[in-house]
């Protein structure tokens, strides 16, 4: 690197630091459980990802004087954790975004060793190391950006496939999946109340427990919150009555969701994130079990990530006659690729839960109307 980056290099690192420190500031409360709500429940600001949006207003709006005073530039920052807006950079601060937030960055190798181990899941990432060992900066049109020796391919692809299982066993659970439904469920039934005088922003920005508590102590407005808070608090003893892939060519009503979920009008995206699965959740409570038990049946659709599969972005440093050039890891290995968009489907899924306390009448009755409401592969 020229001089005039490595005679900077306490203040790239220490700037690095913050980014790594920030990146997960505009997380609501129990991390990706609201994504879809707050994603898409204000159509002047959709967005997959909200996180970004909040870290974004967080930092100006509350961290600015302090990152001033202590020599940062808080534009700059969010900047380099907003992958939209990392061609506005230069130099190496997007080297320090693609570090931080990329299709490979170390907070992916940090959550999958973590996840796996609190959760006693082996499947888990382990190889942190040896890819760290192989991150190099590269040089190209006077930016700085993130690849990976060669040497590293296998890890490369040891780590795809430990984050798509971790998906399938973990953060796709369905007693997990369940929980954050009602969650969400709760959280809309709060926000859209313009009798307790709070609103979405104020909700988002809530820790774990100051949600729960707000959400327990709101129960005496609404007998649906009360229902709902009972099943989030309580053993929650889910099971999976029926899923249908979004993807089949069937004309089902999971497809036609897809159709409208991909198509990217954010009129659109509300209905189907927001209002469909909560049509579905009343049509088949009214069908069977009656609309008084409604808090127990669940209809999870996928995130966005699930629905429209891209590219890995993360490139492999390659030494030819004629000197280094980068590949992306897909095209260098294409069976990986092939082998990810294979696994993907499983998580591509509508699925319709309900309580296990329900009888076994109650339970087929349930897997029935949900069939009629969403088709079947």
């Amino acid at each position: 690197m020229p001089a005039e980056i490595l005679g900077n290099r306490r203040a790239l690192v220490q700037k690095a630091k913050m980014v790594g420190l920030l990146h997960d500031l505009g997380h609501g409360p129990f991390g990706h459980a609201l994504d879809n709500y707050v994603g898409f429940a204000n159509l002047q600001r959709s967005n997959p990802a909200p996180d970004k949006i909040y870290s974004a207003r967080y930092i100006l709006t509350y961290l600015a004087p302090t990152l001033t005073e202590l020599g940062f530039n808080p534009e700059e920052i969010v900047r380099i954790l907003d992958p939209t807006e990392r061609f506005r950079l230069a130099g190496i601060e997007p080297l320090i975004g693609d570090i931080v937030d990329s299709s490979l960055d170390v907070d992916r190798m940090d959550y999958l060793i973590r996840d796996a181990h609190m959760t006693g899941l082996t499947m888990g990432f382990t190889n942190a190391d040896a890819l760290l060992r192989s991150l190099r900066p590269v040089l190209e049109a006077d930016l700085y950006t993130l690849a990976f020796d060669e040497a590293a391919v296998g890890y490369m692809e040891h780590f795809l496939y430990a984050r798509e299982a971790m998906y399938l066993h973990c953060y796709e659970h369905p007693r997990k999946r369940a929980a954050e439904r009602i969650f969400e469920r709760l959280i809309q039934d709060l926000a859209e109340d313009g009798s307790l005088g709070v609103n979405l922003d104020d909700l988002y920005v809530l820790t774990d427990e100051e949600i729960l508590c707000a959400l327990t102590t709101s129960c005496a407005n609404s007998k649906t919150r009360r229902c709902l808070v009972n099943e989030l608090m309580g053993d929650l003893d889910y099971i999976t009555i029926h899923g249908v892939s979004i993807k089949n060519k069937h004309g089902s009503p999971a497809s036609l969701w897809f159709d409208g979920a991909t198509m990217g009008r954010t009129g659109d995206l509300k209905l189907r994130y927001i209002r469909q699965p909560a049509q579905w959740e009343e049509s088949i409570a009214s069908a069977t079990v009656g609309v008084d038990r409604i808090s127990q049946i669940q209809v999870v659709v996928p995130p966005p990530s699930a629905c429209i599969q891209k590219s890995s972005a993360a490139r492999i440093l390659i030494e030819g006659e004629s000197g280094f050039q980068c590949q992306e890891l897909f095209k260098v290995l294409p069976r990986v690729e092939r082998i990810l968009a294979e696994m993907a489907p499983a998580r591509a899924r509508i699925t319709v839960m309900c309580s296990n306390r329900f009888t076994a009448a109650e339970k087929e009755q349930i897997k029935q109307a949900s069939i009629q409401e969403l088709g079947q592969d």
